[in-house]
């Protein structure tokens, strides 16, 4: 913020077009359960056969947690492993 804005330097006056606004709401951040994959991060169908060229990692994936979000950063870890596993598959270099 500004400090010389006073009495909330974080706030200030909206006086130029164009307004606009939207809805906010809190919500939670990982309220899906994600895409079923193998370790290589190959989306997997119904029948649990690999998806040819489909891929997924990080919150588009599905993870140990089930859907649930229990605090920030937690999928930061599976994002960065998975995305490696992924770029590695895709490369025709992955490795078990």
């Amino acid at each position: 913020g500004d400090a010389d804005n006073q009495p909330n330097p974080c706030l200030g006056y909206i006086e130029k077009p164009p307004f606009v606004a939207v809805t906010v709401w809190p919500a939670e951040i990982g309220c899906s359960i994600g895409l079923k994959t193998n370790i290589n991060g190959q989306v997997l169908n119904q029948e649990d056969k690999e998806i040819v060229g489909m891929y997924a990692c990080g919150n588009d994936m599905s993870s140990i947690m089930a859907g649930c979000y229990p605090g920030p950063g937690i999928t930061l870890g599976p994002a960065i492993v998975f995305g490696y596993r992924v770029a590695m598959h895709a490369a025709g270099r992955a490795s078990t």
